[in-house]
């Protein structure tokens, strides 16, 4: 009998209450916490795999399988900064 175990990513930008697990996934990774805004991957509520903004350095546990999860967050970040801004058009008010 063959069972199918179903994997799922959450990507979701780093709130405050994340510093701590983005500490240890650096840790974990042997790198330096890069700075900036990050945006993260989680697996079953753990971080796996984070994203600074706008560096684009990458952080990631090594210890479980977060290759997908990394293009993943590159993907959505180069999304993020393809999207147009939109402008906000001012009403033209005529002076007489």
């Amino acid at each position: 009998m063959t069972t199918a175990s179903s994997s799922s990513i959450s990507l979701r930008r780093a709130v405050s209450s994340d510093a701590a697990a983005l500490h240890r996934l650096a840790q974990l990774d042997s790198k330096h916490l890069p700075s900036g805004a990050h945006l993260v991957a989680e697996h079953e509520g753990v971080l796996i795999a984070a994203l600074a903004q706008p560096s684009g350095a990458t952080i990631a546990d090594p210890f479980v399988p977060s290759a997908d999860a990394v293009a993943l967050l590159r993907q959505w970040a180069k999304q993020r900064t393809a999207l147009p801004r939109r402008s906000i058009r001012r009403p033209r008010v005529a002076i007489a």
